[in-house]
């Protein structure tokens, strides 16, 4: 099954090929052989620095047969808020208030506004709907 190439890929196939085409009209090499770093830099379109910084992290990745990680991927996550049993309860009895004493449609953003009165609830609204998702549906 064939890899699929994405653009970033795709644009360095055609950094190479115009790199060796321009080295088939010049009949010969652009940049000595024994330069090595200045010439992956040419034929790939990046800095001799980035170049620099790259080999490391292959050598290291090689060595420990991991794959090279794309920096400024991982993303922090922001702390989990643990809702116990306790907590469920009293969201389920806050939209229970809404919806029976109140007379009101218990929507995401009423109910959080009275968690965070009460209860002192210190989720998002994302949160809030996250945990009704888990519990309830």
């Amino acid at each position: 099954m064939s890899k699929v190439i994405k653009s970033g890929g795709r644009e360095m196939i055609l950094q190479v090929m115009a790199f060796c085409e321009a080295e088939q009209q010049n009949k010969g090499l652009l940049i000595p052989l024994d330069n090595v770093r200045k010439r992956v830099a040419a034929i790939t379109g990046v800095s001799e620095k980035t170049v620099s910084r790259i080999i490391p992290e292959g050598k290291t990745a090689a060595s420990t047969s991991k794959n090279i990680v794309t920096p400024g991927k991982s993303r922090p996550r922001p702390n989990k808020i643990i809702v116990d049993d306790f907590d469920i309860c009293a969201i389920r009895h806050k939209i229970h208030q809404l919806h029976a004493v109140k007379k009101e449609l218990p929507t995401l953003n009423k109910l959080l506004a009275v968690l965070k009165q009460d209860i002192n609830f210190k989720g998002s609204l994302t949160t809030l709907h996250r945990i009704l998702k888990k519990n309830w549906i």
